[in-house]
C-alpha cells in the first residue's frame, strides 16, 4: 500500500456509499533493473493505491488482495480463527489453510488467505497471486463482493440480503 493512502477514509466511503470503485491500469517499467516488466496499478478515485510488477502470476489478484488485506484486517482475523490447520503448509513464515466452514476444498473456500506467526507477531493477509477468483471468494466469505464492469473497472460492494 502507498503511504499516503488513508485506509480508514476508504473504509468509511465503503460503509457510507455501499461500494468502492476500483480501476486497474497497466504500464511498462522503464527502471534500471526492471526495464520491460509489466506494472499493474490499482487506483481508487484517481489516486494510486498499490501496484506490483513482473509477471507469471495473477497481478490483478495481487493488487486487489493487498487492498482487501488493508481494508478488512478485523474480518480476516475473525475468518482465520475457524481455520482447520491439519493440512497446512508452513515455511516458517506463513500458514496456508482450508476453512471447514467453506467446504474444505481449495477451490471453494479461502485459498490464498494466510496467517503468519513470525517472531510471535501474528498477521493475516491475502496472497492475491493465487488468483483474482480466490480474492473474490475471500471477500464473499466476509460479506463483500467483487463486481466487474469491464476489464479495467471493478467494484467492492457489501453483500445485502434480498427480501
Amino acid at each position: 500500500m502507498k503511504k499516503n493512502v488513508n485506509i480508514s477514509e476508504l473504509r468509511n466511503d465503503l460503509t457510507t456509499y455501499g461500494s468502492l470503485p476500483l480501476e486497474i491500469k497497466w504500464s511498462i517499467s522503464r527502471g534500471r533493473y526492471t526495464y520491460g516488466y509489466n506494472i499493474c496499478s490499482l487506483y481508487i478515485y484517481g489516486q494510486k493505491v498499490t501496484d506490483c510488477n513482473g509477471g507469471g502470476y495473477d497481478m490483478i489478484g495481487t493488487v486487489i488482495g493487498e487492498l482487501v488485506t488493508a481494508l478488512f484486517k478485523e474480518e480476516l482475523e475473525e475468518l482465520s480463527k475457524d481455520a482447520d490447520l491439519t493440512n497446512h503448509h508452513s515455511d516458517g513464515r506463513e500458514i496456508k489453510f482450508h476453512n471447514r466452514k467453506y467446504g474444505g476444498r481449495y477451490e471453494s473456500d479461502c485459498y490464498g488467505l494466510y496467517t503468519s506467526d513470525y517472531d510471535n507477531n501474528r498477521k493475516v493477509g491475502i496472497n492475491g497471486a493465487c488468483g483474482e477468483g480466490s480474492v473474490e471468494n475471500i471477500l464473499n466469505a466476509i460479506g463483500y463482493d467483487l463486481r466487474y464492469k469491464d476489464s479495467k473497472h471493478r467494484m467492492i460492494t457489501k453483500i445485502t440480503e434480498e427480501v
